[in-house]
């Protein structure tokens, strides 16, 4: 539009323009976007810094002495904690130390440290099974499930669930009179759950590696009859 009519958008009225911009520019600087209402810069940058040292004190807090993890040789990431289990507390949660009989993920529960990762730590949710091909491709299968043999071996995998450093809100190291070991206490923010993602890994022997099953190379599940 500028462009095209020079009569009406003159160098004149440019400039007139160009100073305006840059005083706005000046009065803006240092204020937030809204008054009272933060930068979402800023607050990135606390969540950021606020998961870091978050990290720094969960890996303080349950991994074992670096010393003591060079010289026992470990090969399995779950054995640098010094701490095996832990509880998963909802936020939310009322129902601890009883059973919860409500259908779906129980607000409180005890499962197995397995690692940290990038942005988060990792647990052990249970042991299950997947059948893997020879190209690499694997599904889970339930450990009574029929397969094609000849297509497939079945193999022992962990499922794991990524807990974000994000949903975990507090711990406590001590635990109490019903459970003395530390407990996790996380909102379940992904469709009531404390996970981000489920992964699987395989179950490694006592010298072998637990390899991460690619998510990418996951087979869709055979269709029902």
């Amino acid at each position: 539009m500028i462009d095209s009519d020079v009569k009406r958008f003159t160098a004149g009225v440019l400039w007139d323009w160009k100073e305006q911009a840059e005083s706005a520019a000046r009065d803006e600087m240092g204020r937030t976007s809204e008054a009272g209402s933060p930068s979402p810069h800023l607050d990135r940058a606390s969540d950021i810094k606020r998961n870091l040292e978050l990290r720094d004190a969960l890996q303080k807090a349950f991994l074992k002495p670096p010393a003591l993890r060079r010289t026992q040789g470990i090969t399995h990431p779950y054995d640098n904690f010094q701490h095996s289990r832990v509880i998963i507390r909802s936020l939310d949660d009322s129902s601890y130390p009883s059973a919860e009989d409500s259908p779906g993920i129980s607000g409180w529960f005890r499962v197995s440290l397995y690692d940290f990762y990038h942005n988060g730590i990792e647990v052990m949710l249970q042991v299950s099974y997947a059948i893997v091909d020879e190209e690499g491709g694997w599904r889970p299968i339930r450990h009574d499930a029929d397969y094609d043999e000849n297509a497939f071996r079945r193999i022992k995998v962990w499922v794991i669930g990524r807990i974000p450093y994000q949903f975990i809100r507090a711990y406590d190291l001590d635990g109490d009179e019903f459970y003395n070991e530390p407990h996790l206490y996380c909102s379940f923010s992904n469709d009531g759950e404390p996970y981000e993602e489920i992964i699987y890994r395989t179950v490694g022997g006592d010298t072998d590696y637990d390899w991460l099953l690619d998510e990418s190379r996951r087979l869709p599940n055979p269709p029902t009859v």
